[in-house]
């Protein structure tokens, strides 16, 4: 089968490689199923095509597992702020609350409607978008698809269109129904790879209410990609991390601050705080006051220091009730640690993404090590590399 490049050899064509995104965005990486139609002229006569023609544009990819993207027929997205914060923690409230895509909704809204077609606003988005992409090619109107992570631009504008040149959707159509398997088969086992990590950077299971908000975060990103929302998202979300570089130390994590009336709280991520309840917020804040660690079969050893912290964090008025509770945790022949540990676990998981969440659960060298640590305050000597996976 011929490549894409003879299909395509009347049109001018590019050929870019689609640049991996900032670790911080890897979340966010946009779809490679899209064949998405772009116009930086707002040629009115294309566009009008585009729109009069795109129910069946949108069926022509169904068997080839791709997806034509229109973008004035996509809904702009809405309630972003909760995805991305869980993605990118190091953004500050203020900059949540501003980030609603308000003035390119605006725009649109305001946009007369029998000059839809006519406005600037979509032709800026799509210069957004290319931006985002690293495209710097001179091509101003027509398609823009991936074969695997190499992305085509391939032009197509009013002058072809009024003289009857062949849209070339039709021949990516062709390119795509007749494309091997093998490389959907490669991209969904990529996929399945990614979903493996996920799976075992957690170790154990969440509990259910945390796996719940996982879950429905998660599956409101994939409804963003799916819909082709992305597109919208993606280039404001880059312009935000640029904006707000200074801020954002992306080469470290923060440490974290126990607070006089023992709140724990993330500085930078916008003094996040991890809710725990009283017995599970006194095990963490041990852990935090011991960087290099703790032999939790050793635990009777700080039973005192268990019983200060959980004292000054209770509101109990039962001490022989604290005391049971705190004798339990440290028995050797109890199992309690482990269910503390796996709360920890669950919240963190619960408020912020795997890279994030992984620094500050309570973790250890190997699956069953008795030594135990928070890997953000362990020092540099003993530290493993977690974000390796990414």
């Amino acid at each position: 089968m011929n490549n894409i490049e003879e299909i395509l050899h009347n049109y001018q064509l590019d050929k870019c490689n689609y640049i991996e995104l900032p670790f911080q965005l890897r979340s966010f990486d946009m779809q490679n199923n899209y064949i998405f139609f772009f116009d930086l002229l707002n040629q009115r006569k294309l566009n009008s095509s585009v729109e009069s023609n795109y129910d069946g544009f949108n069926k022509m990819f169904t068997g080839s597992e791709k997806e034509f993207i229109y973008l004035p027929r996509i809904e702009v997205p809405s309630g972003l702020p909760e995805i991305y914060k869980y993605f990118i923690p190091h953004l500050s409230i203020e900059t949540s609350k501003g980030f609603q895509l308000s003035n390119l909704a605006n725009e649109m809204l305001i946009a007369p409607v029998n000059n839809r077609f006519g406005s600037p606003t979509y032709s800026d988005i799509y210069k957004q978008i290319l931006e985002s992409l690293d495209y710097s090619g001179d091509i101003t109107s027509g398609y823009l698809f991936f074969v695997g992570r190499v992305f085509y631009v391939v032009s197509y504008d009013e002058v072809d269109l009024t003289n009857n040149k062949k849209n070339p959707l039709y021949l990516i159509q062709d390119y795509f129904l007749d494309f091997d398997d093998g490389v959907f088969e490669s991209r969904h086992k990529v996929n399945s790879l990614q979903k493996e990590k996920f799976k075992k950077s957690l170790q154990e299971n969440l509990n259910e209410e945390s796996s719940d908000k996982v879950n429905e975060i998660r599956q409101k990103l994939k409804e963003l990609k799916n819909s082709g929302q992305i597109l919208f998202a993606l280039p404001i979300l880059k312009d935000i991390l640029n904006e707000y570089s200074s801020e954002i130390d992306t080469s470290s994590l923060s440490d974290i601050e126990i607070t006089k009336n023992n709140k724990i709280l993330l500085p930078e991520f916008d003094n996040m705080e991890i809710k725990l309840s009283h017995l599970t917020k006194t095990v963490y804040i041990l852990f935090c006051n011991y960087p290099k660690g703790i032999n939790i079969k050793q635990l009777e050893e700080y039973k005192n220091e268990l019983r200060e912290i959980y004292l000054s964090i209770s509101n109990q008025i039962d001490y022989d009730a604290m005391m049971a509770s705190i004798n339990d945790l440290v028995s050797s022949e109890s199992k309690a640690i482990y269910t503390h540990i796996s709360r920890i676990k669950s919240t963190f998981f619960g408020v912020m993404d795997a890279p994030y969440a992984q620094n500050y659960i309570i973790t250890s060298d190997g699956f069953g090590e008795d030594i135990k640590y928070i890997s953000i305050l362990r020092p540099i000597e003993d530290k493993l590399d977690v974000m390796d996976f990414l």
